[in-house]
């Protein structure tokens, strides 16, 4: 393709994300089904760009009516951080020309917390509009059909953020106390797959201690607070406050911790550079942050607010308008 828009692409997402959709069902419950069918019945009505406003996902640059959709800049402006995925399976389908320099490609990749059954769908569906097409892992989906690759055994596979792509498949093992119950591996096939599975050494680990209660990190939460808690209960009280979502990444054997409020001011903590030999030292450092910036939002309310009160005194109280905002600056 020669060129790239909004509208575009938008008709290729659209392609994904009703195959990936489609492979959905068996997911749903009778009142999924219901919800599920009913989106379905409005989607139809919808052309490709409101599709694409109503299932994309991600911080990408805002969409609204007055956007030109035509634009390769405003396809640009749009086209990052996670504007192509299908639902929250780490599958993206982007439009790129880094491949093809004056050329526009459709790009897919398979993701390790995804089936492959719905990858395939998916490349398929893509191949069929007739656009040109390419699979950054093909050799990985090959590998996983010949069952030449690698299977990595675990309890939970949502969103690994620890990097353990190199394998083609990502199976959770249940724990042993859930053998042989309705819709879970017998003891006899799971003893058979540990019997055949090659295990890395096995790993201490440091059990997370309360953090002081003189701790800043308690600040936004104080009052409801008895006794010092482990880093995790106290993000877990200020997500139940405030809208607010975390993700721990690894780097050079390191961890550092992004956290984002969606409010008015949107706040975003969120520096790679800031590197800690754990989880919850990263975690407890961006909690703290959020905490002080969180505060300095407020104190930035409370001036905006003394001010636009001074703005109603009459010109008479001036000289006691500036005494008392002399004041307040001190004190704040």
């Amino acid at each position: 393709m020669n060129k790239m828009s909004i509208r575009i692409y938008s008709k290729y997402f659209r392609v994904a994300h009703e195959t990936f959709n489609s492979q959905r069902e068996w997911f749903w419950n009778e009142k999924d089904k219901e919800w599920h069918e009913k989106m379905r019945q409005e989607d139809a009505t919808l052309d490709d760009i409101a599709y694409y406003r109503r299932h994309q996902l991600g911080r990408h640059g805002k969409i609204t009516d007055e956007t030109c959709f035509d634009s390769i800049q405003a396809f640009e402006d749009m086209a990052f951080d996670h504007y192509g995925e299908l639902g929250l399976s780490r599958m993206d389908v982007h439009a790129s020309d880094y491949y093809t320099p004056g050329c526009w490609i459709i790009t897919f990749e398979f993701s390790y917390s995804s089936y492959l059954s719905d990858a395939v769908d998916i490349a398929v569906a893509l191949y069929e509009t007739g656009c040109p097409l390419i699979i950054h892992n093909a050799q990985k989906i090959l590998d996983v059909l010949e069952e030449k690759d690698n299977v990595l055994l675990t309890p939970n596979t949502s969103h690994d953020y620890f990097c353990h792509h190199d394998e083609g498949s990502v199976f959770p093992l249940p724990y042993e106390c859930y053998l042989d119950l309705d819709g879970e591996l017998t003891r006899k096939q799971y003893d058979e797959i540990v019997s055949l599975t090659k295990w890395d050494p096995e790993e201490p680990v440091v059990i997370d201690s309360p953090i002081p209660i003189n701790s800043p990190a308690y600040e936004l939460i104080r009052k409801e607070v008895q006794s010092p808690l482990c880093v995790c209960e106290i993000l877990s009280s200020l997500q139940r406050k405030y809208d607010i979502v975390y993700g721990i990444q690894k780097k050079k054997g390191l961890y550092y911790c992004y956290l984002i409020e969606h409010c008015e001011p949107k706040i975003s903590i969120d520096d790679h550079n800031r590197l800690f030999p754990t989880c919850n030292k990263a975690l407890l450092d961006a909690i703290i942050r959020y905490v002080k910036v969180k505060q300095n939002n407020r104190v930035d309310k409370k001036m905006r607010n003394i001010l636009k009160s001074f703005h109603s005194l009459p010109s008479r109280a001036q000289g006691f308008r500036i005494s008392l905002l002399i004041i307040l600056m001190l004190l704040f």
